[in-house]
């Protein structure tokens, strides 16, 4: 990957810092997602280099959390990820046109979900908005969520309002039933699943992710 131009949305340093913890968390997320399948190709050799990533950003982590008065440690078995969804979440930060060989790569992004708003640490509702180019039905819209190693918890998308391609809906966040701390990955999806894993998940993603982090 050759090198891109970036706009980071911050501008004092509580800001920064509270976006490097979830970027943060995602990466130490994707990277699990790396092991696994270097460790699937039998690329044994490249499976150690990674872990010893893992450790390096599990540091970084610990002193972002410290800088909010937190304690280091986020969670026990922090949250899975998907390649997939951290090619995404970078594009939000990556200037149009200003990658020379992303054109390359074997993934593509999906449409931007947009957190409007979450309930925090209790059970609520998450509000979310993206574009629906391919105008699918009302009914067949769920907002599914990646939490720490839990399989992935699907919930229906009330869908409040729709201008044209732009949507902009509501669905539970349970909090309370699945302890939902440290990072969520939320993301609109096409079928409730069932799914046991994140990589299913991004077989019939829509819009995402939707990146928060609780306590």
């Amino acid at each position: 990957m050759l090198p891109c131009q970036y706009s980071i949305p911050v501008d004092n340093f509580d800001a920064a810092i509270e976006l490097a913890v979830k970027f943060t968390d995602m990466a130490l997320g994707v990277l699990q997602d790396v092991v696994e399948r270097y460790a699937l190709g039998s690329d044994f050799t490249l499976a150690r280099q990674i872990s010893s990533l893992i450790g390096e950003k599990g540091e970084q982590q610990g002193w972002f959390r410290i800088m909010q008065g937190k304690v280091p440690s986020e969670l026990p078995y922090p949250t899975t990820g998907d390649v997939h969804f951290a090619f995404s979440a970078v594009q939000s930060f990556t200037v149009p046109g200003s990658c020379p060989n992303i054109h390359t790569f074997p993934l593509e992004p999906f449409e931007p979900l947009h957190v409007i708003q979450t309930p925090g640490a209790r059970t609520g509702d998450v509000i979310v908005s993206f574009v629906d180019h391919q105008n699918i039905s009302d009914s067949s819209l769920w907002v599914t969520y990646i939490n720490q190693q839990n399989l992935p918890i699907v919930e229906p998308l009330k869908v409040i309002a729709r201008t044209g391609n732009e949507v902009t809906g509501e669905a539970l966040f349970p909090y309370e039933a699945h302890r939902m701390n440290g990072l969520t990955i939320a993301v609109v999806t096409t079928t409730d699943g069932p799914f046991s894993n994140s990589y299913e998940v991004t077989k019939v993603t829509l819009a995402g992710p939707g990146l928060f982090v609780i306590n």
